[in-house]
């Protein structure tokens, strides 16, 4: 275990004590990465949204981690490796796509394409012709439809990789894993929803 991910332990463990500086040094911590997440799915799955929005689902997270003796934040094991820092990304993301989801402000597939090139021109697919699946603008909702079939985390790497165009290297960076965990669910990720577009074809 690094010597960060001992100190993140540490300081929960010291939230969940009830040492009030130990929460504020937690929300100091985690704030910007929080706002980032958020942010990121919200601009993924809202067509709109406000900055209060933003505002009120980051509140809410804390609140929701440290409020009744902090029963949420002691859910945290850190099992498998995982930091503290994704633990609360997979928080983050499943909280505003629930947002989203009751706003009803979820972006379609036409709205997140563009002119120059779609997410479909850009998504290469091992399924046999699901590259023309994708490429025909009359299929988007089946596309987006797929899309939301896949977790959570599959949906920010294809956003990260074919929305937002970063490398498998920033991507790691950004969801604190390796490149070679990023090529590998990418990989993932384009055999799951060339699957789901080709079943989703066939209802």
């Amino acid at each position: 275990m690094t010597d960060s991910r001992k100190n993140d332990k540490v300081l929960i463990k010291n939230c969940i004590s009830g040492d009030p500086e130990a929460k504020n040094s937690f929300i100091d911590q985690f704030s910007g990465l929080l706002y980032k997440y958020i942010r990121t799915t919200l601009e993924l799955y809202c067509k709109d949204y406000l900055n209060e929005d933003l505002e009120d689902l980051h509140n809410d997270i804390f609140l929701s981690l440290l409020k009744d003796d902090c029963r949420k934040l002691k859910m945290y094991r850190g099992d498998n490796g995982c930091s503290v820092a994704s633990w609360l990304r997979i928080i983050a993301v499943n909280t505003t796509i629930n947002f989203a989801t009751r706003s009803k402000t979820t972006v379609s597939l036409d709205d997140q394409l563009t002119d120059r090139q779609s997410i479909a021109e850009k998504t290469p697919s091992p399924a046999k012709n699901a590259d023309e699946i994708l490429l025909k603008r009359e299929e988007a909702e089946l596309f987006n439809r797929a899309l939301q079939k896949l977790s959570p985390d599959d949906r920010l790497v294809i956003k990260y990789r074919y929305m937002k165009d970063q490398s498998p290297e920033e991507i790691a960076v950004l969801m604190h894993t390796t490149p070679n965990a990023v090529y590998s669910k990418l990989s993932r990720a384009r055999k799951k929803l060339a699957s789901m577009v080709q079943e989703l074809k066939g209802d």
